[in-house]
Formats: structure tokens, C-alpha cells, sequence
């Protein structure tokens, strides 16, 4: 759906495509309808939402946009090839945003950042790999990092890796304090990767415009 329907998915409300809508396109009622049919934020959520208001993005640079693993492990659509910026699917709703930035803040450097490696659960609860267990949507973890690299190459936006490039299988419980979230270390990482691709344009990290622009 291309509106948000707060009785019927409030959570769409926190999604990447209708969290941008709130700074760029006055959009901030979209939290008052969620809150309603949650019936309330958690403080956390209050928290993120009061920082994100409290920002002027004509003073901003560069948005860096990453996603975890939430949406293989919630299931959610990845794509859906005939509506691809549709934004109640994982690349759509990236897609959607991405687009919306672009058109309010064209001189806004766009940097989309991979999920880190997350572990998928057995029926036990222990860890396994997630390239061994599909979704409820038949897709594994990977699938989601790589749609989304696809997803960031046709909007020619820079891309960078912390899946396969950064925090990978081999190594992920070194990074993370789950399955799935980061500890301090695996932070630091992470952004140590983003002020890189910031910083300078190489191959690895994907390419917005062209070389000469970086």
C-alpha cells in the first residue's frame, strides 16, 4: 500500500519510506496516528522520533541508511518485481525514501549501508547460519543485503558493504551481543566502514554519480 493504514500495520509507521515523509513532507501526524493504534510509543521510539524532528536537513550533507536483519527475521516482502518502490517491501520502501530525498534534498549525498551478518534461529533458539534457513517468505538474510545492493546500483547511489565486507559469517559473534545486534566493537566497525566510503570514492563502496563528483 502507498498510504499508511495505522489499523491495520501501525509498526509501517517506523519503516524507512514513512519515516522520511515526516521531515520531508510534513508529514510528522504519522506518528500521533501510529501512537493511537499502539496504544503509545516506547521511549525509545519517542526518543528516536524527537532527534529525527529536531534535525534541519537543509544543513545536512550526507544521510548514511542501514537497515539490520529485522525484516528477514519478521518476514517482510523483499521485493516485489512489478511495483518496486512500493514501500510495504523491503526494497520498495528503500527505493520510495530514496527518491523522496532526492526530490526534497537533491544536495544530499545518499550512502546506503548493508545489514551486518545476523544468525538465523533453530526451533531450539541456537544459532545457525542464515544461508541455511529461509524466511517465512523463502528467502534467506542474504537475499535482503543483496536486493538491497541492487536496489542502491539502480538509483546510483554509493553502497557500502558490512556483510560480506565487514562483519561476516566467520566472524560475527565477535560484533554482535544476539543473533542480531551489535555490540560496542561491532559499532565501531561499522562506522569506521561509513566514515571510509564518506570519505573517499572506491569501487568497493559503490558509485553516486560519477568519479568526479566523489
Amino acid at each position: 500500500a502507498d498510504t499508511f493504514q495505522p489499523t491495520v500495520s501501525p509498526m509501517d509507521a517506523f519503516s524507512f519510506y514513512f519515516l522520511t515523509t515526516i521531515f520531508a513532507d510534513d508529514n510528522a501526524g504519522i506518528i500521533e496516528e501510529a501512537s493511537e493504534a499502539l496504544f503509545g510509543l516506547s521511549d525509545e521510539i519517542k526518543e528516536s522520533v524527537d532527534l529525527l524532528t529536531s534535525i534541519d536537513f537543509r544543513t545536512v550533507d550526507v544521510i548514511a541508511i542501514m537497515y539490520d536483519g529485522t525484516d528477514y527475521f519478521y518476514n517482510r516482502t523483499c521485493y516485489r518485481g512489478e511495483t518496486p518502490d512500493a514501500p510495504d517491501t523491503f526494497t520498495g520502501s528503500l527505493t520510495a525514501g530514496i527518491k523522496l530525498l532526492e526530490e526534497k534534498f537533491p544536495w544530499i549525498r545518499i550512502v546506503v549501508v548493508s545489514p551486518t551478518y545476523a544468525y538465523a534461529l533453530d526451533e531450539e533458539g541456537n544459532y545457525i547460519s542464515s544461508d541455511k534457513k529461509k524466511n517465512g517468505n523463502e528467502v534467506f538474510l542474504s537475499t535482503y543485503m543483496l536486493m538491497e545492493f541492487q536496489t542502491a546500483y539502480s538509483l546510483n547511489v554509493s553502497f557500502v558493504d558490512v556483510f560480506y565486507g565487514g562483519i561476516h559469517e566467520d566472524i560475527a559473534s565477535e560484533y554482535l551481543i544476539d543473533n542480531l545486534h551489535l555490540n560496542q566493537k561491532g559499532r565501531e566497525l561499522v562506522v569506521e566502514h561509513i566514515i571510509e566510503a564518506i570519505g573517499k570514492y572506491t569501487p568497493l563502496y559503490g558509485l553516486q554519480g560519477n568519479s568526479e563528483s566523489q
